[in-house]
């Protein structure tokens, strides 16, 4: 996987990632510490069809997920 590295002149970083089966999603790391997840349309890859603005915990929290490690599953 490759993780597109964007400056974002006067509000923080861009890092963009393409997955196997060619979506592309991106966290927009503003200078302030604020954290979006975008996701963008498959039609126009410039155009967010959705943005979610996360908190300090929730980045945290979604990041360990995404890592595989944290809260194991409970089967009922």
């Amino acid at each position: 996987m490759t993780i597109e590295r964007t400056a974002l002149p006067g509000v923080g970083i861009s890092h963009l990632v393409r997955t196997q089966a060619q979506e592309r999603i991106g966290v927009i790391s503003h200078l302030t510490g604020h954290r979006d997840l975008v996701v963008y349309d498959p039609e126009d890859p410039d155009r967010a069809l959705r943005t979610i603005a996360l908190a300090d915990d929730e980045a945290r929290e979604l990041a360990t997920l995404l890592r595989g490690t944290g809260t194991e599953l409970i089967a009922d």
